[in-house]
Order: C-alpha cells, then structure tokens, then sequence
C-alpha cells in the first residue's frame, strides 16, 4: 500500500512526505499527538461518549470502561474495566507509564463500525472512497478489537447501504471535521441505525488510519490489489491539491517520539 501511494504521488508529481500534512490542522504540536481528547471536541454531544484523562483518582459513573493511551494505534495498551477494583489494579500496573492515560464509557450501543473515507480532491464536500467496516468478535461483550486481536473478524458493509444512506454517512463524517483522510470508529444497534445516526463514536484515527475493510477474508488478494492502486490515487491527488497555506507541523517525527518521552507524574490511585 505504501508503495503503491509512493508510485502515484509520482505520477501526479507530488512529494509523499506531505502526506503527514494532511490533517496537520488537528494535529497538537505542543504535545506532539493527535490527541484523542481535543479530537472528542470535535464530536457532536449526541455522539460523544463520556471519556477524561485518568488522574489516578477520579472514578467513572458506569462500567465497563476503557483505559487507553491519549495517542496509540491499533488498540494498543488498551485495558478494559468492568469494576472498580479492576480499573484500580490496572492503573497500579499503568503507573510508570510514560504517557497520558484517558478512560472512556463503553458505548451502550451491541456492534462496532469502522468509517474510512477520502474526500474527493476538488471538491472535499463529497467523498471518493467511503467503506464501512463491521468488527465482530463473540469472544466477550465489549471486546478490544483491533488488528491484532485473533479473535476480531472484518467484514465490510458498504454494500448493505443505499447510496442515500452512504451519503448521509459521508456527511455525518463531515460534520466531525474536514478529515482528508480518516477511520472514524463507532457504535451502534444495527447498519440501520448507524445511517439514522444513532451512533456513539469511539475513536477518530488521523495518523494512519488503513482502509481495513481490505481485511475482510472474503477478499482475494487480487480483489484486494484491484483496490488498493485506486485508494492511493485518490489519496496521491488529495495530498497534491491540499491546502499549501497551512503551516507545516512535524507530525511524523513528533508522533514517532512521543513514547519515548519522560515518565509523568501522576496522583496515587
């Protein structure tokens, strides 16, 4: 996939580094992140679950929570809570951490979607590609997905959608932010309700949010190769006609360092 988006910012003569800049507006260079919490207030309040960085003391309303990195990928150092005691004994195991830790409600609602779109590179209004993906996994109510859980399964949805309700999709995905690239993670009851907006968003995924609906095992790797080329010319053509007004930020060197900084302090539990 990266070498395929390389090829295309060739032939459309743009440099693939500047791929880094295209969500650089929400991009926080102090602290060197996409932070999920600035990104939370960006979310609608109908669609925001109750999420806040874990001092070590302040204990949420309901169970099951998450306890998660302020900036991570793919799930990872993702715990769940189910008690207080639980989250006590997760925070004990947390506390040399080197980052900032959020806890966030589980959403209410039984199934998990993944968005991942481009918008069109002249008019940002309408997209150019737009799949949603569900993430099933029987394994436990409320289970951490991700690429990396065996027991997460992908499977694309797009199709069970008319193309009304891909558009109200799209523009529910816009009203989050002029993303030019994104994965916008949700909960809802049913495909169904997701197009009404009866959805809860878990995460916003800026940095290098993959199309994975390409992991859907019905998928041959040629379906897949037929897919990729036209995903990364779109990407190459947004990443050519971005906004060159906007300051640059060093967004990959800072998100690649992140980790590496000091421990923080934080309250005993």
């Amino acid at each position: 996939m990266v070498l395929a988006y390389i090829c295309c910012c060739v032939r459309v003569a743009t440099k693939p580094c500047k791929y880094f800049q295209l969500n650089a507006r929400f991009f926080d260079s102090q602290i060197g992140i996409f932070s999920k919490l600035q990104l939370d207030r960006l979310i609608p309040p109908r669609w925001r679950l109750t999420q806040f960085r874990d001092d070590g003391v302040r204990m949420p309303a309901r169970y099951p929570v998450f306890v998660k990195p302020e900036w991570s990928q793919n799930a990872a150092g993702v715990h769940r809570a189910d008690h207080a005691a639980q989250l006590q004994r997760i925070r004990a195991q947390l506390r040399p951490a080197r980052v900032a830790y959020l806890i966030q409600e589980a959403a209410l609602e039984r199934h998990e979607y993944e968005i991942f779109s481009i918008p069109q590179h002249l008019d940002a209004r309408r997209y150019a590609v737009l799949s949603v993906t569900e993430a099933r996994n029987s394994s436990a109510p409320k289970p951490i997905n991700s690429i990396h859980n065996p027991r997460t399964r992908y499977v694309e949805i797009t199709a069970c959608f008319s193309a009304a309700q891909v558009e109200q999709i799209w523009a529910f995905v816009r009203r989050l932010g002029d993303f030019k690239i994104s994965r916008v993670s949700v909960c809802a009851d049913s495909p169904a309700e997701l197009a009404r907006g009866n959805f809860h968003v878990i995460e916003v995924n800026l940095f290098l949010p993959m199309p994975i609906n390409l992991l859907d095992n019905r998928y041959s790797w040629r379906d897949r190769m037929r897919r990729v080329p036209s995903y990364m010319m779109r990407l190459a053509l947004v990443t050519k006609h971005r906004d060159k007004r906007l300051a640059s930020k060093p967004v990959f060197i800072k998100s690649m360092l992140y980790h590496r900084r000091r421990p923080r302090s934080r309250s005993p539990a």
